[in-house]
């Protein structure tokens, strides 16, 4: 029922490794991997992309990960956007568990760093949304869909909603999934459930390509014992690519 007739699905995937995840070799971390349940993070991307990835179009999925070190440049700086599986040319992975391997590989050979900063990322995404633009005029209709997993608020806020809003006419959803229990300042605006979006320069979005859910919230709200991350996450995208 999420999706119209004929649309493709560009499904993409990023996920926050900056260093207020904490230290992944303790159990506190939000990126722990040594017990015996998944971590959120895993959690997540099972519970969600599991749900998509069916829909895309060739099962080819870009994964990306931001703020953390690599040994690409022997650690000297954040990177605020990275293919999980180390191809910049070819980011795409195919199917929920080996995305879920690439992040673990990732775990495994990365410094969580920062600052929380995804406008680089972002504007990566927008431009494969724009080539689904050219492909719907073309009697291609394709549609990005964005799922973004962090623990925080963005620290370059005022850039993204700057992204958003220049991104709000093309066919993109972002849905964003707060991990942990961070406040997330900053997500609701981005969400504009109860007002438009505006940008620096006082222009309004096109429509809202926003969904935020936090994870432990969502959980909270079950009810009798089943909880539909998915259906959380998924919960706009219907309007939003009308």
């Amino acid at each position: 029922d999420h999706l119209r007739a004929g649309l493709q699905i560009n499904l993409q995937v990023a996920i926050d490794f900056t260093g207020s995840n904490g230290n992944p070799m303790k159990p506190s971390s939000l990126h722990f991997m040594g017990g015996t349940r998944p971590n959120k993070y895993v959690e997540v991307l099972r519970s969600v992309v599991s749900i998509l990835a069916p829909y895309d179009s060739d099962q080819k999925i870009p994964c990306y990960g931001f703020g953390a070190k690599l040994p690409i440049d022997k650690f000297a700086a954040a990177h605020m956007c990275f293919p999980l599986n180390g191809n910049e040319a070819e980011p795409e992975i195919t199917g929920v568990e080996e995305i879920v391997a690439a992040y673990q590989q990732t775990l495994d050979k990365c410094r969580l760093s920062g600052p929380t900063n995804v406008a680089t990322l972002l504007n990566k995404v927008i431009g494969s949304a724009k080539a689904g633009q050219a492909g719907e005029q073309a009697g291609r209709p394709a549609y990005t869909i964005l799922l973004l997993l962090t623990d925080g608020a963005f620290s370059d806020l005022s850039q993204v909603v700057d992204c958003i809003v220049s991104a709000s006419g093309y066919p993109l959803s972002l849905g964003i999934l707060g991990i942990g229990t961070d406040e997330f300042v900053g997500m609701q605006v981005l969400d504009a459930d109860s007002s438009r979006l505006m940008n620096s320069k006082g222009q309004p979005a096109v429509r809202d390509i926003v969904q935020f859910v936090s994870y432990e919230l969502a959980k909270s709200r079950q009810k009798s014992g089943v909880f539909n991350l998915a259906e959380e996450v998924l919960a706009e995208i219907p309007q939003q690519e009308e």
